[in-house]
């Protein structure tokens, strides 16, 4: 009886410890559950929350990357558009130096030959002689093919009548410059027209006829016009030879006043003058002159008696 007693109790303190532990359980599994679903729910926030910042973040990015992109490709834009451009020139340049080449050879093309070029024509006159050094001047002058006039006083041709020769066999013109190398405005007419037929008669000796007259220092006035009966040739280039006698000057003079159509004076009485023509004779013909006679120089035009001639005109 006892025994069986033990056994109800002990039945009870287990039955009783069952719904003890079960009850502390079942609060343990509510505990856990909440536990669980709070951890469950601040994570899911937590997790809702970062994946808003993080589309924040991308949108962000994404804005900042859309920009970058924007300006690459607004760079690229500009660099193409000025790559456009500088070809766009480039062209315009190549058709532009195109067109002046064409131009430029349409005008070269147009252009006459140096060949077919009308000359620059000149005369070279030479005074007083002929001297001690003409022989040497006449060499100079055949050695360029140069023709010259020489204005020659009669009383020196009689002293050297053997370069009168010589003159006339290099095709060189040979006129009057008077007997003596008188004035004539200081002289009576008389005088002068005796002065003239004398040179006239020691020229003639020699094959020449004298056409046309030079003046002694180129001294003219009305009297002189109306009676001395031959065309009067001055110059127009007047080297001053006789006065500087300076090789240098003479050519410096030449060169920086000759012109198509001058009359050039020198004289053939000075080794300065000389040494000039040598010099100047090379350069001038380069620059497209021709060296004529006064007859060649106005072969088309006729000469008149008592008219004054200093220049070739256009």
């Amino acid at each position: 009886m006892r025994n069986k007693f033990q056994k109800i109790v002990l039945l009870l303190i287990l039955i009783g410890l069952f719904f003890y532990c079960n009850r502390h359980k079942k609060e343990d599994i509510v505990k856990t559950v909440k536990t669980y679903y709070h951890h469950y729910f601040n994570k899911n926030e937590q997790s809702s929350d970062n994946m808003i910042e993080i589309k924040k973040n991308d949108s962000i990015e994404n804005k900042e990357f859309n920009n970058q992109n924007d300006k690459t490709d607004e760079k690229k834009e500009l660099e193409a558009n000025k790559k456009k451009d500088e070809q766009e020139e480039t062209k315009k340049e190549i058709e532009t130096e195109e067109i002046y080449s064409s131009i430029s050879f349409e005008e070269k093309e147009e252009e006459p030959k140096k060949d077919e070029e009308e000359s620059k024509k000149v005369a070279l006159t030479f005074d007083d002689g002929p001297s001690k050094y003409t022989l040497e001047l006449l060499e100079i002058l055949e050695e360029n093919n140069v023709k010259a006039t020489f204005f020659v006083i009669g009383s020196s041709v009689e002293r050297h009548s053997s370069i009168i020769k010589e003159m006339v066999n290099d095709g060189h013109q040979i006129e009057s410059h008077s007997l003596n190398h008188s004035n004539f405005t200081e002289i009576t007419t008389e005088e002068m027209i005796k002065e003239l037929e004398k040179t006239k008669e020691i020229l003639s000796k020699h094959g020449v006829i004298p056409t046309l007259v030079r003046p002694p220092y180129g001294r003219i006035n009305e009297s002189v016009k109306q009676n001395i009966g031959y065309p009067l040739i001055l110059w127009s280039l007047d080297t001053r030879d006789w006065e500087h006698r300076d090789t240098e000057k003479g050519v410096h003079m030449i060169i920086e006043n000759i012109e198509d159509g001058s009359i050039i004076l020198m004289h053939d009485l000075y080794k300065t003058t000389v040494e000039a023509v040598r010099e100047v004779l090379p350069i001038l013909k380069e620059q497209g002159y021709e060296f004529v006679t006064i007859n060649k120089l106005f072969e088309n035009e006729q000469l008149e008696k008592g008219k004054v001639y200093s220049k070739k005109k256009k």
